[in-house]
């Protein structure tokens, strides 16, 4: 499958999920990731700020960890570190990010990045909304498990067509 035609189709079936489902999937999501964390401890972990469309892993922010989430800065996307969840606010394209003063995140440094995707295949291929930001980021996260974050609906028994520059997940967590 092109990315293109299973990137359009998979942001139709992400419209089509209900707020019941993605509240109860969500939960689902955090739960699998407090085990991951229990598993691997790790001390430095990228995750995102959820739009309406992705799972809200605000759940999982605790002070436990150093928790990173990215900003998009001269069309580069960095990770920088916040203490609290105050420290987000609305950027370039209305997702919340992290003010000015944070420190940037080292990405060599990086345990575990947690990514949104529009879908994701069998073979942990991951398809973005197609501005190439996490698989740049990525490229640069030598140490760090990679897991891509999605809604049930939004994985694809289907292998996608990937590019050189594309970068699969190391697992995958669904509702």
């Amino acid at each position: 499958m092109l990315q293109s035609s299973v990137r359009q189709h998979f942001l139709q079936v992400r419209k089509n999920i209900s707020p019941i489902q993605k509240e109860r999937e969500s939960v689902s999501i955090c739960l699998q990731i407090k085990n991951i964390f229990s598993k691997y401890s790790p001390k430095k972990i990228a995750m995102f700020s959820h739009t309406s469309l992705e799972p809200n892993l605000f759940p999982i922010f605790s002070s436990d960890y150093d928790f990173c989430f990215p900003k998009i800065s001269d069309d580069t996307m960095i990770m920088k570190y916040v203490d609290s969840l105050e420290q987000l606010k609305a950027g370039e394209y209305g997702i919340l990010e992290p003010l000015e003063e944070c420190v940037v995140a080292d990405p060599k440094d990086l345990d575990i990045i947690l990514i949104p995707s529009v879908a994701i295949d069998i073979n942990n291929n991951r398809i973005g909304m197609g501005k190439g930001y996490y698989d740049r980021y990525l490229a640069q996260c030598s140490n760090a498990l990679r897991i891509g974050v999605i809604f049930r609906d939004q994985f694809s028994p289907e292998v996608f067509s990937t590019n050189s520059w594309d970068i699969p997940m190391h697992k995958v967590i669904f509702g």
